[in-house]
């Protein structure tokens, strides 16, 4: 199990039946920094077939890759297009696209490996769509489902579509009022929600 340490400022692997876990990127010891070999309030990870990890380095506005057993990483996406990155998915079955949330500026990108740039923006491309996306998901047809924190909403762009599809916060479905941090299914596609204010996991069956 990897866990993402925000205010220790670190990520840390847990060994099967362990209770101790093993700092796998950042300071061993907790201390935020801007150089390679440290991380600053890093929020999400994603992690590839060869063990890399991917993660958003929040506070230093950057996306940084860290293999096996090292001890540094290296900035794999820093860009003026984008502020705060927060949520972080590799697409299945493609070994060059990643997408990313940007909370300071409300949309989630698209970006291929190696690249300067965002590919694309897939969603928060019309003003207003989306209000601080935290955590992102893909479902089996590769639709992109977002944690729209502050409209207290997840929605589904569909693919090819820049139009939200709200499919929890909305009259529908209970609770209404959430505040979305973070987003997953299950294997029966049951999306699970992890809720701020209600310091909750929330269960919605499947959509």
């Amino acid at each position: 199990m990897y866990v993402v340490d925000t205010d220790n400022h670190r990520v840390q692997r847990y060994a099967p039946n362990s209770i101790i876990g093993e700092t796998v990127a950042g300071a061993a010891n907790g201390n935020p920094g801007s150089l390679n070999d440290r991380l600053r309030n890093p929020r999400s990870i994603a992690i590839d077939n060869d063990l890399n990890i991917y993660i958003t380095d929040f506070t230093n506005d950057r996306v940084m890759k860290w293999a096996p057993n090292a001890t540094s990483g290296t900035v794999f996406f820093s860009s003026n297009k984008y502020s705060k990155p927060y949520g972080i998915i590799l697409k299945d079955n493609s070994s060059n696209e990643i997408y990313v949330s940007d909370q300071a500026k409300d949309c989630v990108n698209q970006w291929f490996f190696g690249a300067n740039e965002p590919n694309k923006t897939i969603a928060g491309v019309n003003t207003g769509d989306l209000s601080q996306p935290y955590g992102i998901t893909l479902d089996f047809f590769g639709n992109l489902y977002v944690a729209d924190y502050v409209k207290n909403r997840v929605v589904k762009f569909c693919v090819g579509s820049t139009t939200p599809i709200v499919v929890v916060g909305d009259s529908g479905t209970f609770p209404t009022n959430i505040y979305p941090m973070d987003i997953a299914f299950d294997s029966n596609w049951n999306l699970y929600v992890s809720d701020r204010i209600l310091d909750a996991v929330i269960k919605f069956d499947r959509l």
